[in-house]
């Protein structure tokens, strides 16, 4: 169904560059350093060997995931398929069309992330026999160093610290990967097709926004832990900083998109979606809006900035779902940005000035850029590293790494998103079931 080499072109051209770029650092000998230093702080144990870890490029970064994102979404393409099938005559032209529509995005978006990966613990969820592995992005290693003005060794060893924390952590609590593919598999069950007469392959009710969403969290989530650079990862070796193109070196205006709503005040009387028919993420979106009965757009703005135009198309359960997957993310993202810090004044020399400079160029993402990361429903994504290590970093304050391992005991101890902004509410929580199962 989606045209996957077609999804493979598109991803290389937004990747822009196949050069594979040494980090100028022996990632073998660090990882064999690293590994039990992570562990005995996480105070979890892999119970497999570590991948060793790989520098690719970012065509190849984009490869392995657009590989991992097949394997994820051909329940949804045989739905796809079975839907085409009952159009008769129409049903090879339309399954080509959307076939070729949905690789394009799927292309578009892996590729641009590609530009953005530092590294990535790659792990799939739903090939639960599929090994890991542990991918460092080179051209994107060297770019932010760069760009952030740090020392290139002492940033590659801060990173490595991180992606080795995933490496425990799925590696080291027996239901973490089965508890989150799980959920994946339950939010791509209620992803269908839904084909419109008088448009052949229209939007979807659940959406293609749905499936990209899904394949966004899967693909840079739950499993992948992608690190992401912030505002972009610069040009890769040999390139030119080209500011038309949005490289990251070649500077640019420190404006913000708020997120106000103010101007989503509008009378409901005179409030009308625009006419017509867009194909794709944004067709599905304004087809959902058509169809919505809506008091308030405030209500649009609220999923709009918490989850891009995906979250717009998405159904109350899409929705549930989604929450529940990001919660999770938000602690496993957020549990290694404090274990990467906690263990930095130990394991990497000029360390001062990391931290700072990594939040600082987070957060200064031109104006252009925020709204792509929201239209594409990054946002989220980067929200989650400073909602999850904010929770981390209260927890242990509060009860030690003992305190914050108790996420691990099983499924229902994780946070919800509403306990991830109060860490104390969790932690009574979870001392409280603790009791009552030690007094059953």
């Amino acid at each position: 169904m989606v045209d996957w080499s077609v999804a493979r072109r598109v991803a290389a051209f937004a990747a822009r560059s196949d050069a594979t770029v040494d980090p100028g650092v022996d990632l073998d000998s660090l990882s064999a350093e690293f590994v039990p230093r992570v562990s005995e702080y996480t105070a979890l144990t892999p119970s497999e060997a570590v991948p060793a870890p790989e520098v690719v490029s970012r065509q190849g970064w984009a490869e392995a995931n657009l590989d991992a994102l097949a394997e994820m979404l051909r329940p949804v393409e045989d739905r796809m398929g079975d839907r085409f099938a009952k159009t008769g005559p129409l049903a090879g032209p339309l399954r080509a069309g959307a076939g070729a529509a949905l690789a394009a995005e799927l292309g578009l978006v892996t590729g641009y992330m590609s530009q953005r990966v530092l590294g990535q613990y790659e792990l799939s969820l739903i090939a639960a026999t599929a090994s890991p592995r542990l991918l460092f992005v080179g051209a994107n290693l060297v770019g932010v160093a760069r760009t952030l003005d740090v020392d290139r060794e002492a940033f590659v060893r801060w990173v490595t610290v991180h992606e080795l924390t995933h490496a425990m952590q799925f590696g080291g609590v027996p239901w973490l990967r089965g508890h989150i593919g799980g959920m994946l598999r339950e939010y791509l069950e209620t992803v269908d097709l839904k084909l419109d007469g008088g448009d052949g392959a229209g939007a979807s009710e659940a959406g293609n926004g749905a499936a990209g969403a899904a394949a966004d969290e899967a693909g840079n989530g739950p499993g992948a832990a992608v690190d992401e650079a912030g505002q972009g990862a610069g040009p890769a070796a040999g390139d030119t900083p080209d500011p038309a193109r949005g490289d990251a070196d070649a500077g640019g205006a420190d404006a913000h998109a708020s997120g106000d709503r103010s101007g989503a005040n509008a009378d409901h009387d005179s409030f009308r979606w625009p006419g017509g028919r867009s194909g794709g993420l944004l067709g599905a979106a304004i087809d959902k809006l058509r169809a919505l009965d809506l008091p308030d757009p405030n209500e649009l703005a609220d999923r709009f900035r918490d989850g891009g135009v995906a979250a717009l198309v998405q159904t109350d359960e899409q929705r549930e779902l989604m929450e529940r997957m990001q919660a999770s993310m938000a602690v496993i993202e957020g549990h290694a940005e404090h274990v990467m810090d906690a263990l930095a004044p130990d394991l990497v020399p000029q360390y001062e000035g990391l931290r700072t400079a990594m939040d600082e160029r987070r957060a200064s993402r031109s104006a252009p850029e925020r709204l792509l990361l929201r239209l594409l429903g990054l946002e989220m994504k980067m929200r989650q590293y400073k909602l999850g290590k904010e929770f981390c970093d209260a927890v242990v304050d509060e009860a030690g790494i003992a305190g914050l391992n108790r996420a691990w005991a099983e499924p229902a101890a994780l946070p919800t998103l509403a306990e991830l902004e109060d860490p104390r509410g969790w932690l009574a929580r979870v001392e409280s079931t603790k009791g009552r199962l030690a007094a059953g």
